[in-house]
C-alpha cells in the first residue's frame, strides 16, 4: 500500500503530490520500479524486424486475443507480436505475490477489451525474451502495436487502468501521419487550446519518437499534438507560415530529415479556460531537436509541459515522469496574476535550451499541491513562494529574491552551475536537551552539531510517522537509549525524515533507516540487520570510538525502579511506559532469548 504522501528518494516528493490525488500510475512507478522509473526513465528497447506489414495494416487485420489471456514463450513470442494489432504483455514470475494479485484484474481487462491481445510470459523460464526487454522486476508490462514496442505500463494493477491504457493504443493515441502537403492544414485545424505541435520529419511511426508521443499523450502534459511528415519541403513551408505571424520573428531554423520540430504559440488566449495564458505565448516560435533517438524523450517531455504550466491532478504525472528539476511557484489562489505569468513566460524563453529546468505553478492550498508544498518546508512560507525541487538528489532550493525575470534567470543559472547550496528543511530545534537515557531529537538544523560535530558516538534512526515499521521500532530505540543511560559517550538519536532534511548523502526512501557515526568522524556506517536492543548495542560496541560495556539485565531493573519512583511521586501507580521498556530489556537479557535468537521488530 502506498501512503498518501511518500517522502525521500528521487521523485518521492512529487509522488506525494500525485498520490494525494489518486494518480496510481506515478505512485506505482516509485513503489514498483524504484527511483529510476519514478524519474520517468523511458526504456528504449526496440523490437527489430518483427513484422513486414506496413504500420496500420497489421492492426486492421488483427482480431485480438478473443477476450482471454494467451501464453507467450521464447518460441512463439516474435510470431505472436508480429501478427500486429495491440498486444499487452505481462512478464511475471510464479513466486511473485504482486503477479498473483494482478492475474484476476488482468484477465478481466482482457475479457473487456477483446480487440487487443493480453498475454503472460513467465520470465523465469523464457529468459531470452525477458532479457531482450531488460525485465528485472515483476510484474513488468510492455505494450506493442503493429509489431513494435509502443510503451511500458507503470500503473496500478486494476481493470480500469489496464483497460484505459490498452484502449488508448487501440484508439491510435500518439502520432498521426500527416498527408503530403497537409502540414499547415494540420496545424490550423487543431483545437485552439493546443499549445505545442510536435512534427517528426522523415521519422517512422514505430520508432522512439512515436513511443514518446504515446507516453506523453497519456500524462496530461500540457495540450500537445504529434505528427509525422515524410516531406522536408512540407515541414519547411509550415515553419515559414507559422513564423510569418510574428512581425519580429527570428529566421526560420534549418529543417532536415530526422529532426523533431516543436511549434509553440498556437494556443488561443481567448479560449483557454483552465489557467493563465502568458501574453508571450501568442508569439509563435519553432524549436528544433536533432540530437538522435536517445534524447528525443527528454526533449519532448520538457517541451510538452509548456513554458509555465500548472501542477494539477492531470499534469502531476507528467512533471514526475519528466525527471527534470522542477522550479515551482506556489501561489495563493486559483492562478497567478497576469504580470507574474508574463514574468515567468519571459524566464522560460530566456532559459529555453540552456538547461533543463521545468517552470510551473501551483495553487498552494489545493489538495494536489498542498502536501508537496508542506513537504518542501514551505507550508508556512509567505506566498508567492518559489523553489526548485531536484529529482536527482532529492534536494530543494528556495528562491528569496524579487519576482522579476532577471534575478530569477540568474538564480536558475546559478543552480545549473552547481554553485547553489540546497535549502535544509527543519523543524524548530528542541528548546532543551532530553532527560538522560532518552532518545535525542535531531532536526535538519541540528544534524551537524549533534551528529557530526559533537565528538560523541551517535546511533541515529530516520523514520516517518506513516511508516508501520518505524512505529514498531520506536519502543526498541527508547529502550536502547534507556539501557545506555550510564554511557555518556554514546548518543541514541532519531530524526523525523518527513519534516527534516539530513545531508544529501544520508537521504533515504526506506524507513526506518539507521546510521552509526563514530565520534570524531563524519562518515556514517549503515546498520541494516535486526532491530533488537541487543543487536543495536552490539553494533555500537563494535564501532564505538569510546569502548563501553552495558548490562541489559541491570539496565532493565534500573529503568523499572525509576519508572516506579516517578509513578509514586505522581500518585498514579505503576508507570506503563517504564514497565514496557523494562520488559523489553529484561526479555533481551534473558538466557532464553539469547538461546532462541532475536526476532526482528
Amino acid at each position: 500500500m502506498v501512503p498518501s504522501f511518500q517522502p525521500r528518494g528521487p521523485a518521492r516528493r512529487l509522488v506525494g503530490v500525485v498520490a494525494a490525488v489518486g494518480l496510481a500510475v506515478a505512485a506505482a512507478l516509485v513503489a514498483t520500479n524504484g527511483a529510476d522509473a519514478a524519474a520517468g526513465k523511458v526504456e528504449g528497447v526496440v523490437v527489430d524486424s518483427l513484422s513486414d506489414a506496413p504500420p496500420g495494416e497489421a492492426a486492421a487485420a488483427a482480431t485480438g486475443g478473443g477476450g482471454k489471456v494467451v501464453t507467450l514463450t521464447d518460441t512463439n513470442f516474435k510470431e505472436e507480436i508480429a501478427k500486429g494489432g495491440v498486444v499487452f504483455v505481462k512478464f511475471l514470475a510464479p513466486w511473485c505475490t504482486h503477479c498473483a494479485k494482478a492475474a484476476a484484474p488482468f484477465a478481466k481487462a482482457a475479457a473487456k477489451v477483446a480487440a487487443a491481445t493480453f498475454a503472460d510470459l513467465d520470465a523465469t523460464v523464457h529468459k531470452t525474451t525477458a532479457s531482450a526487454f531488460r525485465v528485472t522486476s515483476y510484474p513488468t508490462y510492455k505494450l506493442f502495436r503493429d509489431g513494435q514496442l509502443l510503451s511500458s505500463f507503470s500503473g496500478a494493477p486494476s481493470v480500469a487502468t489496464y483497460t484505459a491504457f490498452v484502449e488508448r493504443a487501440l484508439g491510435g493515441d500518439g502520432v498521426v501521419m500527416v498527408p503530403p502537403g497537409g502540414v499547415s492544414d494540420w496545424l490550423a485545424a487543431a483545437d485552439p487550446a493546443v499549445e505545442v505541435f510536435f512534427l517528426g520529419v522523415g521519422l517512422s511511426t514505430d520508432g522512439e519518437y512515436a513511443r514518446v508521443a504515446f507516453d506523453v499523450s497519456g500524462t496530461g502534459a500540457g495540450r500537445s499534438r504529434f505528427g509525422i511528415t515524410a516531406s522536408v519541403d512540407d515541414a519547411k513551408a509550415a515553419v515559414a507560415a507559422w513564423l510569418s505571424a510574428n512581425p519580429d520573428a527570428a529566421a526560420a531554423p534549418t529543417v532536415a530529415a530526422g529532426m523533431v520540430l516543436a511549434f509553440h504559440g498556437g494556443g488561443d488566449a481567448a479560449t483557454a479556460d483552465d489557467g493563465p495564458t502568458p501574453t508571450s505565448r501568442r508569439r509563435r516560435r519553432v524549436r528544433v531537436y536533432d540530437g538522435g533517438a536517445n534524447g528525443i524523450g527528454a526533449w519532448v517531455k520538457t517541451a510538452a509541459l509548456g513554458a509555465f504550466g500548472e501542477v494539477t491532478a492531470a499534469s502531476a504525472g507528467a512533471y514526475l515522469q519528466s525527471g527534470f528539476p522542477l522550479a515551482i511557484l506556489f501561489v495563493n489562489g486559483s492562478a497567478p496574476d497576469a504580470p507574474v505569468v508574463d514574468t515567468f513566460a519571459a524566464v522560460a524563453e530566456a532559459m529555453e535550451d540552456k538547461q533543463r529546468v521545468v517552470l510551473a505553478w501551483g495553487d498552494a492550498d489545493s489538495s494536489t499541491v498542498a502536501p508537496f508544498r508542506a513537504y518542501l518546508g514551505l507550508g508556512d512560507a509567505p506566498l508567492p513562494a518559489l523553489a526548485i525541487y531536484a529529482f536527482a538528489n532529492d534536494a530543494t532550493y528556495l528562491y528569496t529574491g524579487a519576482l522579476e525575470a532577471k534575478p530569477i534567470v540568474e538564480w536558475l543559472i546559478a543552480y545549473g552551475s552547481g554553485s547553489m547550496k540546497a535549502t535544509v528543511k527543519s523543524e524548530p530545534a528542541p528548546a532543551a536537551p532530553p532527560p538522560p537515557g532518552s532518545v535525542v531529537k535531531v532536526v535538519g538544523s541540528t544534524w551537524e552539531s549533534t551528529v557530526h560535530a559533537s565528538g560523541q558516538d551517535v546511533f541515529i534512526m530516520q523514520w516517518a510517522p506513516w511508516c508501520a515499521h518505524s512505529k514498531r521500532t520506536w519502543p526498541v530505540l527508547d529502550a536502547t537509549a534507556a539501557a545506555l543511560v550510564g554511557v555518556p559517550s554514546m548518543t541514541v538519536a532519531a530524526m523525523d525524515a518527513s519534516l527534516n532534511d539530513p545531508p544529501v548523502a544520508y537521504r533515504t526512501k526506506n524507513f526506518p533507516t539507521f546510521h552509526f557515526f563514530k565520534g570524531g568522524e563524519s562518515r556514517g556506517l549503515p546498520y541494516k540487520t535486526r532491530r533488537s536492543i541487543a543487536d543495536f548495542v552490539e553494533f555500537m560496541q563494535e564501532h564505538a570510538a569510546t569502548p563501553f560495556d552495558v548490562d541489559l539485565e541491570a539496565a532493565a531493573a534500573e529503568v523499572k525502579a525509576k519508572a516506579k519512583q516517578r509513578a509514586e511521586a505522581d500518585g498514579k501507580g505503576a508507570a506503563g511506559g517504564g514497565d514496557q521498556l523494562a520488559a523489553l530489556l529484561a526479555e533481551e537479557a534473558s538466557p532464553a532469548a539469547t538461546a532462541a535468537g532475536k526476532e526482528e521488530l
